[in-house]
């Protein structure tokens, strides 16, 4: 049934009109599963991306703002993405290596949304360089960005999605979380990581009617190379 028919039929129905009916159940009372199907329709569908300074992040704010959508660019500082408050979005500070911030932005997220209906958990960055060469302290923070970032990010939109039973999780990996070359192992190790945890969420769950996507790009015209070139060890 359609909310325009749903409103039309409390309108005509006496009963509803003047009280509970003869079951004594208030007829214009709304059932939360009515209430949640019914938002769904009728809000704009909101989501969540990181790493929007440039690039793919970027591209894909403003592809969902084309869509209609609600949508909440973060990036580490903001002043980098006043540009895309003023197109529409909501615009918020977020480092994904800082979990009270990411439990901040998520909540606003769905206070601003009425909903999280999708994650795209962009933000990262390339260390390169000969694994001999890379220190181990560097893993780590390969890591702390690339993996457990989008892992923090998940596990706080999760609950949301569940409660609506939907939802959708993009993940963005890479051509190196598929095979590495030379120089890229730091790298490749953390999109390969990202991908296998993605293949794992999926099935978790799937049963939530919740949809996990891997995106593997290849080069794009972007300040990733130039951010990348820099973490090369001298």
């Amino acid at each position: 049934m359609t909310p325009a028919a749903t409103d039309d039929a409390e309108a005509t129905d006496p009963v509803g009109a003047d009280g509970p009916s003869d079951d004594g159940v208030d007829s214009t009372t709304e059932s939360d599963d009515t209430k949640t199907t019914r938002d769904r329709y009728t809000r704009k569908r909101c989501a969540l991306i990181t790493g929007c300074s440039s690039g793919i992040g970027r591209a894909t704010a403003a592809a969902f703002l084309a869509e209609n959508w609600q949508v909440v660019a973060t990036a580490r500082n903001p002043a980098d993405i006043d540009d895309l408050e003023e197109a529409g979005c909501t615009t918020m500070a977020l480092d994904v290596t800082d979990g009270d911030q990411v439990a901040r932005v998520v909540e606003r997220t769905v206070e601003i949304g009425g909903a999280i209906d999708c994650l795209v958990n962009n933000a990262g960055y390339a260390k390169l360089g000969p694994l001999e060469d890379v220190p181990t302290s560097e893993v780590h923070r390969q890591f702390q960005v690339n993996v457990y970032g989008p892992h923090r990010l998940t596990r706080t939109a999760l609950p949301h999605m569940r409660a609506q039973e939907d939802g959708r999780i993009i993940n963005v990996s890479s051509v190196l979380g598929r095979i590495a070359v030379a120089g890229t192992g730091a790298y490749a190790g953390s999109k390969h990581a990202l991908e296998a945890m993605s293949d794992a969420l999926r099935a978790e769950v799937e049963g939530f009617d919740i949809e996990v996507v891997v995106v593997e790009p290849g080069p794009v015209q972007s300040e990733f190379e130039e951010r990348a070139q820099d973490e090369v060890p001298e």
